[in-house]
């Protein structure tokens, strides 16, 4: 039997968000903004972005926005749908833009979910299934079909927040950040044992390991998934 293939952020963050047996989103709206966010950080880990220099911001912004942009330094193909889609409209872009409208628009776009899942379903991770919701509403269901991939991204995370001697790579520091900013990890872990690792988790996300360039992409994610989450949150209370 083949291993299966190394996984992208996107897809991780889908497995995570899914419930296995019912195959539906469930963690609340925020999944979008993640898995958008997850797509972001995979062009910068393959070095196909960056975010502008503090002075090349100023230069390059009006007075009104100076936030950096994002730089494409790569505009080759990564090789999976979602996000050489995405690298492609980055790279055709007339004007360049922050990471956070980026994000919302990446998070906004119709068939994430359906595109996140893809290669999910091909590999028979997931399994496609359609149904109606109250006899007229079409929906696409997600159910797992192979539990393994989702146990090891798992134990990836658990390892990196509970074990001080597990050596963290800088992939699993960026899916830590994505889904701790995400509010994914009270939905998979103990909530006072993620309190009393507050600290460390901190300390992982904000350390060196990343390098700067890295860390400086996925703190404006970070910042776009936190705007987003609370521009929702308040929306739902007002209403």
């Amino acid at each position: 039997m083949n291993a299966t293939p190394a996984l992208y952020l996107h897809e991780e963050i889908t497995l995570l968000a899914l419930a296995e047996e019912k195959g539906t989103i469930e963690t609340g709206s925020w999944y979008a903004h993640v898995a958008a966010g997850a797509v972001l950080a995979e062009l910068l880990l393959r070095e196909r972005v960056r975010i502008q220099t503090e002075a090349e911001g100023k230069a390059s912004g009006s007075i009104f926005n100076r936030k950096p942009k994002l730089v494409v330094t790569d505009p080759a193909a990564v090789g999976d749908a979602l996000i050489d889609e995405w690298l492609r409209k980055i790279s055709q872009s007339e004007k360049l833009k922050p990471a956070g409208d980026w994000l919302s628009a990446i998070a906004n776009s119709k068939g994430l979910q359906a595109a996140a899942s893809a290669r999910l379903v091909d590999l028979e991770i997931l399994e496609q299934q359609s149904d109606k919701v109250l006899w007229v509403f079409n929906r696409v269901r997600y159910p797992e079909k192979d539990g393994a991939p989702e146990i090891e991204i798992r134990n990836r995370l658990h390892r990196a927040i509970f074990e001080d001697d597990f050596k963290v790579d800088a992939r699993t520091i960026v899916l830590l950040s994505l889904t701790k900013n995400g509010e994914f990890l009270p939905a998979l872990f103990d909530k006072k044992r993620l309190r009393q690792r507050r600290q460390h988790i901190e300390k992982l996300i904000e350390g060196e390991a990343l390098g700067r360039a890295t860390a400086e992409l996925i703190e404006a994610i970070q910042v776009a998934i936190i705007v987003a989450i609370t521009a929702a949150t308040a929306a739902t209370a007002a209403s």
